[in-house]
């Protein structure tokens, strides 16, 4: 007998304990063969009585002290949650490999990786890359409640080994119908013990459904298995209501338009600071929003058919930032750059990307607000892989991975038309591959290559600008050519696996790049094509033949990509292209947020040094200019903090300052987050997980429609003397100069004093402005609950010319003469 329960806080100790003690306590009452008559009673029958009756105090004991360790609201929880698999039957329980993973899995009882009871699956995924859907398959049957699922959830266990060498490993839940429906959800994950959840649609679950898939994803060879244990379902109840009331701590009051969050569902509070909601039955996290407060949280459980009266919740308001004063410079006759912004608020379009955001009329409305006329295809690390006639996407094995939807001839041509009709002009920037597929030699790639701009320009599409392979300092096993024989060149040779650490040598991609430059000029010199190389994954990553280029960044004898690569291509370049993601564990904001200075302000001086000397010293190439690129950037991994509004403070000055140190041609990673309840996301829009708001803006996105709509084009010279007030100035036209100012921290009011040279500025201004009262992320939701896009209002700056920037905020003012 074992008592079995599910505590929602993983705590599973306690049924597993039991069953220990339950099972020790059976074999210290057994009763022993010799027989002892006392009293004409028979000792084993008074042993047998007694013995009945201590186990059913013991189960009384164990069943009260695992209540007391239980709160009502996880004892409540268990109504809703489904064991789906726990793999205590000592088999894998329906869940098998195909094909050449027949053997993937398997049951472990190695206590390091069994979360609950004695077992867990192990998956042996060893030597697997990119997207695998054979290794971990169940067929069914499935319990009833499966079409019911709004959440699944297990314990997941990656050991250090598994993971070495890896950029990323993600799981992808599948579930698929016989009638060709394919329900997919995406959790990236990493290290050690974790609980990966995925939020479920149960409309998208279908009647037929017949295999549940764990799809295994990943950048770079699986080093070991990774293990699975204790899957649980959540399901609806009936519904059931809350009523509440919101008041201020201080005074008492009902606070009145409180944003009020109760598992999935949002409301706002009335001027008396009550809300009502009605929710399905369960146990659900309480989230409290009110600007100038600080947020609350709670849990609340919530009866079927009935109506919960809470008790009056009280909040507490922020502290009073205090005011800085602050002096910002501004010389109006310093013009710094003109600004370009098709080139400069340029985007990534990504092949994986539902083909809806490239078709929808209400998505193609938000990219015209933006001005998205210049964009990158086919999606990063899809430029190595695409094969741009087929719409396939290669593995590194030469085998086909998968065909995405969104591919270039039915998904991203029409789309590119729809832009030039709507915006009246549209450019494509294509990632040229070079490193795949096997079969096919370096040149006879970039002969495909030429092929595809060849159609590009039979189709009318827009093309100046060529980038040839996507950040190569990190493709250690891509495979590279054999060694040349006789009467052959190095890019005729056949490629093989075995051959590694080819592209991850600069020297190497530097060949590479020339051939391509000089092939494709001489090809089409009708287009006039300007070609960017290398595209290292950060700005001063440094060579390493094993991929992972920030090992290196402490190896004094390593040379730098971009350094080395404009020595050996200066004749063949250009454009210097690279990529950044300044703080990658982006998890601080206020290391984030400094980021920003520490780039662009100190690599771009290097940048012009090192083309000075290995571009413009030969001979014939003294006054050529070459231009600087970022074709991927953003602040770090996909975590929360990159679907907050630190995100959006972060973009508008990591932006500013990629501009004013000389910046070219920008292009932010990307449209389009595609990780639905899994933390934060790159792209600027969400398809899929805001109900109230198809295509649901991001944070960073205002900071677009900020730069593009409100911002000038003639960028001068300005300066705060405050750290934590970051300024940017440029005229929009003759009679109106702009500022866009960024506040970065929650402490203090910029109160800031203009003084403006070269311009005689009038004390009116208008102002647009993002803040907490415009866009707050809701982590519960996993989608903004406030999210107005930037405020706008007309502000007297008086005669000194002030303005009060707030906490945490992106502000544009523009002024006239």
């Amino acid at each position: 007998m074992m008592l079995n329960y599910i505590d929602v806080n993983e705590n599973k100790k306690s049924s597993v304990l039991f069953k220990k003690e339950w099972t020790s306590y059976l074999k210290l009452s057994k009763i022993p063969k010799k027989k002892i008559k006392k009293g004409g009673i028979e000792m084993k029958y008074l042993k047998t009585i007694l013995s009945f009756f201590l186990v059913i105090l013991f189960l009384a004991v164990n069943l009260f002290s695992q209540a007391e360790t239980q709160s009502p609201e996880e004892i409540f929880a268990q109504k809703y949650r489904v064991k789906l698999w726990s793999f205590e039957t000592n088999t894998t329980e329906g869940w098998h490999g195909v094909g050449k993973w027949a053997k993937a899995c398997s049951v472990t009882t190695d206590p390091k990786y069994v979360t609950e009871g004695k077992y867990a699956l192990k998956v042996d995924a060893t030597t697997s890359i990119d997207w695998n859907q054979d290794a971990c398959v169940n067929d069914g049957p499935f319990l009833p409640e499966i079409n019911k699922l709004v959440e699944f959830s297990f314990d997941l266990f990656v050991p250090e080994e598994s993971m070495k060498g890896l950029e990323y490993l993600e799981i992808y839940l599948v579930f698929s119908s016989r009638t060709n429906n394919w329900y997919q959800l995406k959790k990236q994950v990493t290290t050690g013990k974790q609980r990966v959840s995925f939020k479920v649609d149960p409309t998208k679950i279908k009647e037929d459904m017949w295999h549940i898939y764990l799809v295994i994803n990943n950048s770079q060879p699986l080093n070991g298995p990774i293990y699975f244990d204790n899957f649980i379902g959540r399901i609806y109840g009936q519904p059931g209501t809350v009523e509440g009331k919101i008041i201020d701590k201080d005074t008492k009051e009902g606070v009145k338009d409180a944003y009020v969050v109760i598992g999935d569902s949002l409301t706002r509070t009335d001027g008396d600071g009550n809300f009502k909601l009605t929710v399905s039955e369960d146990v659900y996290k309480l989230a409290i929003v009110a600007y100038g407060y600080k947020n609350y949280a709670g849990t609340v459980i919530v009866e079927a058919n009935q109506t919960k009266k809470i008790d009056t919740i009280e909040i507490l308001k922020q502290k009073e930032p205090k005011k800085k004063d602050t002096n910002i410079s501004i010389n109006v006759s310093k013009v710094i750059k003109t600004i370009d912004p098709h080139k400069l608020y340029g985007q990534n379009l990504a092949a994986w990307h539902k083909p809806d955001g490239y078709r929808d009329s209400q998505a193609l409305e938000k990219l015209k607000r933006i001005g998205a006329t210049f964009i990158r295809i086919p999606g990063g690390d899809y430029g190595n892989l695409y094969d741009w006639r087929t719409g396939a996407v290669y593995r590194i094995d030469g085998s086909v991975n998968w065909t995405p939807e969104l591919n270039y001839i039915g998904g991203m041509v029409p789309f590119l038309k729809t832009v030039e009709r709507n915006m009246g002009k549209a450019e494509v920037l294509p990632i040229i591959n070079i490193m795949t597929p096997l079969n096919k030699t370096i040149e006879q790639r970039i002969d495909y290559a030429i092929e595809w701009l060849q159609d590009m320009k039979y189709k009318g599409l827009n093309v100046r600008y060529v980038e040839v392979g996507n950040e190569p300092d990190n493709k250690p096993l891509f495979p590279g050519p054999v060694k040349p024989t006789e009467g052959k060149k190095w890019y005729e040779m056949p490629n093989s696996p075995k051959v590694k650490y080819w592209w991850t040598s600069i020297d190497n991609y530097s060949q590479v790049f020339n051939l391509a430059s000089y092939k494709i000029k001489k090809a089409l010199p009708d287009m006039n094509l300007k070609i960017m190389g290398p595209c290292p994954m950060q700005p001063m990553n440094k060579q390493r033949l094993e991929g992972d280029p920030w090992k290196a960044q402490n190896d004094p004898k390593a040379p730098y990509w971009v350094e080395r690569f404009l020595k050996n291509s200066g004749k063949y370049v250009d454009v210097v292209v690279t990529h950044e993601y300044p703080f990658w564990a982006n998890n601080d904001a206020r290391t984030l947020l400094r980021k920003p200075q520490e780039t662009w302000p100190v690599y771009m001086p290097k940048y012009r040094e090192w083309i000075k000397k290995y571009v413009n010293s030969i001979p014939g190439y003294e006054n050529k200019y070459i231009e600087v690129a970022l074709t991927e950037w953003n602040s770090g991994d996909e975590v929360q903090l990159t679907a907050e509004i630190e995100n959006a403070l972060f973009c508008a000055d990591y932006l500013g300052e990629f501009i004013r140190a000389g910046g070219d041609l920008a292009f932010i990673w990307d449209l389009y987050t595609q990780k639905p309840g899994t933390g934060g996301g790159h792209g600027l829009l969400d398809a899929e997980n805001d109900p109230t708001n198809r295509f649901s803006e991001r944070g960073h996105y205002w900071v677009f429609d900020l730069y593009y709509n409100r911002f000038g084009t003639k960028m001068v010279e300005c300066s705060s003397d405050n750290p934590n007030l970051s300024v940017f100035a440029a005229l929009k036209d003759d009679n109106t100069l702009t500022v866009m100012a960024i506040n970065k921290t929650r402490l203090e009011i910029a109160s800031a004093k203009l003084n403006i040279d070269g311009f005689k500025a009038g004390s009116s201004a208008k102002v647009w402005q993002l803040t907490d009262k415009e866009y707050v992320w809701s982590k519960e939701l996993y989608r903004p609950i406030v999210n107005t896009g930037p405020s706008e209002k007309d502000v007297n700056l008086g005669n000194e010319l002030i303005y009060d920037f707030p906490p945490y905020s992106v502000t544009v003012l523009q002024i006239k003469k």
